[in-house]
């Protein structure tokens, strides 16, 4: 269980904090309990309720530590090189690498398009529609979390995870 006031990583697009472990008021009768998260990096004041027993992926935001061993992954580990012809293989092979909820399948994802992106700016092509949605929404997610975990903004983790990938 969470405690108020804890970072979580809900979903893995979205990292929060714990505001608070109620029974809100949508389900008073049950008296069932919900953990009330607000998003860290949103421009509004979005609060989602998820139930304590759920199913729903929720986990504790990395710890210093484990953001530079994603670092060093980005660096290390050979990314996939999927690239077919018709773009919902492509959104599957995605959607596969990250239905896990694991950080792991979070950054092949972004390591692989990263790289497919230069290799098409080489060749001056650009990246498919669903290659720049994917990377995008992960590493919007996986940015922030490491910014929460290594005490950094997310700008400047966006320059790391390039430099991490390209060996720079």
């Amino acid at each position: 269980m969470f405690s108020v006031g804890e970072k979580v990583v809900y979903k893995t697009n979205a990292v929060c904090n714990v505001e608070a472990v109620e029974t809100p008021v949508f389900v008073k009768e049950s008296g069932k309990k919900y953990y009330k998260l607000r998003y860290l990096f949103s421009n509004g004041n979005e609060v989602v309720y998820v139930p304590v027993d759920s199913d729903v992926s929720i986990r504790a935001v990395m710890s210093e530590k484990e953001a530079e061993k994603c670092l060093d992954t980005l660096r290390n580990v050979e990314a996939p090189n999927f690239e077919p012809r018709q773009p919902a293989l492509i959104a599957q092979h995605f959607q596969e690498m990250l239905s896990g909820c694991s950080v792991d399948g979070s950054l092949m994802v972004i390591k692989e398009i990263l790289l497919r992106e230069k290799r098409y700016s080489e060749a001056g092509k650009k990246l498919r529609q669903a290659e720049n949605h994917y990377l995008a929404i992960v590493e919007k997610a996986v940015s922030e979390e490491l910014a929460i975990a290594l005490g950094k903004e997310v700008d400047e983790i966006k320059i790391m995870i390039r430099s991490a990938i390209y060996g720079e």
